[in-house]
């Protein structure tokens, strides 16, 4: 939700929370053909929040735009020079440009005179006819632009194809068609999601203020006349406009997006990069069949390629149809990288293909496995099972002995002779590098394949699975869960899974997520000397036992004036109460200013939102200039994106229904929470707080559908007071030694908690109204603690919402239960 003042600037950055999604796993029967060949995709539906790493400095370079896409990265100087990056260099290019974009396999710019130009990878520029100021290409090589009127077009084959509306800057990709308008209007076109090649419907004004926006894959990111930075946050296929724009701390002048990179430049004309990562853990769907003859297939930056039974090698282009062969070798293993194909032949002979090389070249060495990686890592084994990773032109042997190998995002993965599974050390997120050590996973492989903070796998029965929970503090993850179906060989690549299995069926299923909370990393000790540490827009400041206020920067500790007992930093605001209770404000970087009335404690939310308890521990909430008394008593009150949250005199925890999502009400009324705390504090789809131990808790399972969550979990550690910031945990403990610890949204598969409880099952469904499941035969079950208990009737389908239950039955009668 996006709050615009009256100039309609983007003024709140705090997300608007996706729901907890929901999901059911639909049991299937496989058909089987022993003469058929098998071909399995399957893809990935990433809903989960987006997490963004740090601003680097890249190079000493100046430049007025940049632009990045598959074919790298761009960019453009005060003269209109052209350059690309080149490793840690920066190439010049020849020509002049004063708009460039980077497409797929096509980079499109246009010079100062609005004539327009066409290159195809390392091919010369091409004029192309017509005139625009500025020119998006997407990596399907889609493109769209705008003339110096604002008049907006899209290249439909070699003609321009002109679309109703005005924009100043338009872009396209995975996320759609998005532009500005020369107010500043943000706008959507209708259709367009998933970079289809399509003029789209019509436009959808979004809230908000942008100059400049690039769309991304399942991102937007844009920039204001502030030069304030924002994304989109909550974009899917089903809601292609997503939620809400989250600023992003920097300030630059020109932004572009492409896959988990956002680059940009400032008014300084310095250029900036950062990450974007997509936290989640998969849930799956069902397989759906295909029908194709493969025995190995693969998927990477360059599409989906495949071996059949007679060693010929296939290709498929991402969103196509037609597998095309490639009669000029013949492999028995191939493995996509990001500009490269690899493979291996029947002799163990190991070659590989450039992206825009017309054969393939053979490199010395022999193995009879081999895997690549979208970063392009690659690693192999031999017929011997030594383990090799290329380094340069040559192989660099690796400890220990494995038949299968795999390498991609989430690290290298390998399996032995005794199908025992090893993941290496050091490797989660950096694929490139050779690791330390193996670290012996439990469980049982034949053959493996590392993905997107995944890693899926088959048995010796052919059984698949996949591994949850892994994470930057848990790259080896947490347990394995097991997909419905059978395959002998298989390989994963973003948001794609293929595979091939003993029989030659072909099948697809599909990917979900759900919102968790996960924490991350030990505490780190920050200080030595404080009571109390509080954390939001402004910053993090804190109080020591004298009552001196300090504020952190960078690593230092720099004191300020004044004296406070209790500290709450929100989006604009500063609120703290002295030993007197007497109410202090500090806006932006103003000075202290008192505020009329009385408190103890005082809490202010990042849409500035302040709530409050007296020495009576009567509650208040601020409106306007005045306090308004709300019903009950609390010694500590917390108000964040997750809603007001308290802990009385009795160590009692309540939520003041109606408040989750930093609402600007006083709520309902309060509801008791199990447990027992003496601190609290509310942070986004998380609450965390401490008891009268010192034992340090998180609220799990907060959603706009269930602000209250669902449980409570313990993190290590020791706290006397705690706060929470975006996805940052401080606190201090009884020796008022503050502490810093992170944590990031990411989503669990709510089945790896109960897989295989009941092997009937065949069909699961969960709401607020409980977890239900259907066997083979209809039969109703609920779900009660670790047990399924039996329920009258009987159902073919069923589905769980908040206070109601639907089914229907074989004969398609419908059924409800409230």
């Amino acid at each position: 939700v996006v709050s615009t003042q009256s100039t309609g600037d983007l003024v709140q950055v705090i997300p608007e929370s996706s729901l907890l999604q929901r999901f059911m796993l639909r049991w299937f029967e496989m058909w089987r053909n022993a003469f058929i060949s098998l071909f399995i995709v399957v893809s990935a539906t990433y809903t989960a929040e987006i997490e963004l790493t740090s601003w680097q400095h890249k190079d000493a370079i100046n430049l007025v735009k940049v632009s990045v896409g598959k074919l790298g990265v761009w960019g453009l100087d005060e003269t209109d020079r052209i350059f690309k990056k080149d490793g840690e260099n920066w190439v010049e290019i020849p020509g002049r440009l004063a708009d460039i974009s980077v497409g797929g396999s096509e980079v499109w710019g246009v010079n100062a005179d609005d004539y327009i130009y066409k290159k195809i990878r390392s091919g010369n520029w091409i004029n192309i006819p017509g005139r625009l100021k500025q020119v998006s290409v997407s990596r399907g090589d889609h493109v769209w632009g705008v003339n110096s009127a604002d008049n907006i077009y899209r290249r439909a084959g070699s003609v321009w194809e002109r679309i109703p509306g005005s924009l100043k800057v338009v872009s396209v990709s995975q996320s759609g068609v998005w532009g500005v308008n020369a107010n500043d209007d943000i706008f959507y076109r209708q259709g367009t999601y998933g970079d289809a090649d399509t003029p789209g419907t019509s436009w959808t004004h979004v809230g908000g203020k942008l100059s400049w926006v690039s769309s991304g894959r399942n991102i937007v990111v844009g920039v204001n006349s502030a030069g304030n930075i924002f994304y989109r946050a909550g974009i899917t296929e089903d809601n292609p406009t997503g939620t809400d724009w989250i600023r992003i701390p920097g300030g630059l002048e020109q932004i572009d997006t492409y896959r988990r990179d956002v680059w940009g430049v400032n008014v300084h004309n310095g250029v900036f990069q950062l990450d974007i990562i997509c936290s989640g853990q998969p849930t799956l769907g069902s397989w759906n069949p295909h029908g194709i003859n493969f025995k190995t297939v693969a998927v990477g930056p360059l599409g989906n390629w495949a071996v059949d039974s007679e060693n010929k090698v296939f290709k498929k282009e991402f969103g196509g149809k037609i597998w095309t062969s490639d009669s000029s070798i013949s492999l028995k293993d191939i493995s996509v990288a990001d500009s490269k194909l690899w493979g291996v032949d029947s002799a163990d002979n190991i070659f590989y293909r450039g992206e825009e090389d017309e054969q393939w070249t053979q490199v010395d060495g022999r193995l009879k496995q081999i895997s690549a990686s979208g970063e392009g890592s690659v690693w192999g084994v031999n017929v011997h099972d030594n383990i090799y990773r290329r380094t340069g032109d040559s192989w660099q042997m690796i400890e220990g002995a494995l038949k299968v190998v795999s390498v991609g995002e989430a690290g290298v993965w390998g399996v032995n002779a005794n199908d025992d599974i090893f993941y290496r050390v050091g490797t989660y997120e950096a694929p490139n590098g050779a690791g330390t050590s193996w670290q012996h996973i439990p469980g049982k492989l034949k053959w493996i394949s590392v993905g997107k903070r995944i890693v899926f796998g088959v048995n010796s029965n052919d059984a698949i699975y996949y591994r949850v929970g892994i994470t930057t503090a848990n790259p080896a993850g947490t347990n394995w869960v097991n997909v419905p179906g059978g395959l002998s060989q298989i390989d994963t690549y973003d948001d794609w899974v293929v595979g091939a299995n003993a029989v030659f069926d072909s099948f697809s299923l599909n990917i979900a997520r759900a919102p968790g909370v996960q924490i991350m990393g030990a505490w780190e000790n920050i200080a030595t000397e404080f009571k109390r540490i509080a954390a939001g827009n402004l910053g993090v400041w804190a109080l020591d036992n004298r009552d001196h206020i300090f504020y952190r920067s960078g690593d230092d500790w720099v004191s300020y004036p004044g004296g406070l007992a209790d500290i709450s930093v929100g989006n604009t605001e500063i609120w703290g109460v002295n030993g007197d209770d007497m109410i202090y404000r500090k806006v932006n970087d103003g000075d202290w200013e008192n505020i009329a009335g009385g408190l103890k404690q005082v809490s202010v939310s990042q849409k500035d939102h302040v709530w409050g308890v007296n020495n009576a521990d009567n509650i208040y909430r601020r409106t306007g200039d005045s306090w308004e008394h709300i019903s009950g008593g609390l010694k500590v009150v917390s108000v964040g994106d997750s809603g007001v949250w308290g802990v009385n005199s009795n160590d009692d925890i309540f939520y003041r229904t109606g408040t989750y999502g930093d609402e600007d009400t006083a709520g309902t009324g309060w509801q008791h929470i199990g447990g027992k705390l003496k601190w609290i504090s509310s942070g986004k789809n998380i609450v965390v707080g401490v008891n009268s131990h010192d034992n340090i808790y998180f609220r799990h399972g907060i959603t706009e559908s269930t602000p209250t969550g669902t449980g409570w979990t313990q993190i290590p550690g020791g706290l006397a007071q705690i706060d929470t910031y975006n996805r940052e945990i401080f606190g201090t403990n009884s020796n008022m030694a503050a502490y810093h610890s992170t944590f990031h949204n990411t989503d669990v598969v709510s089945l790896s908690g109960w897989t295989n409880t009941r092997d009937q099952l065949s069909m699961l469904a969960d709401g607020g109204a409980g977890t239900w499941a259907l066997d083979t035969d209809g039969n109703i079950f609920f779900r009660s603690g670790d047990d399924w208990v039996s329920y009258p009737g009987g159902l073919a389908d069923i589905s769980v919402g908040n206070t109601e239950i639907w089914g229907v039955n074989g004969d398609d009668m419908i059924y409800r239960k409230v």
